[in-house]
């Protein structure tokens, strides 16, 4: 199904993992922790289809007394094709170690396809960059989240947690927040809940979880309003 002739095969112990065209660009594990390495790399997560890096904390904020969360970065990676580079920024909630992943803009990956030498390290340096600056932002979202009602993004929730945990498990969690249940509230049940979930879906509840904490669409707006330029006399 691959055109073009010969195709890479990516072995390991013994067994073959993935097929890859001769233009897929290969990005070491390896290499990534050695980007990874100006952050500090506190823990890895993987498995055959992609790994998963935390860094150490680099921000920390308290949306609610005495509810300290730290703030690093998540980034992702497959030596095999099976995900695509990313780095995220990730919320750990230090009373629990719940945690959540938010993304900073809607650009924020790369595949590992027909691109120039160097252009993901080039890429995963940069995102690291932004991340900076994003910190802060999401630090204040995540505060208003403790004030946003969770009841008008509920059904929007539900919709993509079915897929993930069930409609059981998904309708027991939101039936047992209580009508005056925030946002941030619902997105701890959920982060949670994804503790005890397998790397694939883990991965998928978090991201549900940090995107009711910080709304990529609000954080993407906010960062471009910083930048925005208004002309003298405008």
């Amino acid at each position: 199904a691959i055109p073009g002739g010969d195709v890479n095969v990516t072995v390991e112990v013994g067994e073959a993992l993935s097929l890859t065209s001769m233009r897929y660009n290969e990005l070491s594990d390896a290499e990534v922790l050695d980007c990874a390495e100006r952050v500090g790399v506190a823990s890895v997560s993987r498995n055959d289809y992609f790994m998963r890096v935390y860094s150490n904390t680099e921000y920390e904020v308290e949306p609610v007394p005495g509810d300290v969360c730290g703030l690093g970065y998540n980034v992702f990676n497959s030596e095999t094709g099976f995900r695509s580079l990313s780095v995220r920024l990730f919320i750990r909630r230090y009373v629990c170690s719940n945690g959540a992943v938010v993304g900073m803009t809607s650009g924020g990956e790369r595949i590992h396809y027909g691109h120039p030498d160097m252009e993901l390290k080039k890429f995963l340096e940069e995102q690291m960059r932004s991340g900076e600056e994003a910190m802060a932002e999401v630090g204040r979202l995540l505060t208003e989240s403790a004030h946003r009602p969770s009841g008008p993004v509920a059904e929007q929730v539900s919709a993509r947690l079915r897929p993930v945990i069930g409609k059981k498990r998904t309708d027991a969690l939101l039936d047992e927040l209580g009508e005056g249940a925030t946002a941030y509230d619902l997105a701890n049940s959920i982060t949670s809940l994804a503790q005890g979930l397998d790397l694939r879906r883990r991965l998928q509840a978090e991201a549900i979880g940090g995107e009711l904490l910080a709304p990529l669409e609000t954080l993407s707006a906010r960062l471009a309003a910083k930048h925005q330029q208004i002309p003298i006399g405008g």
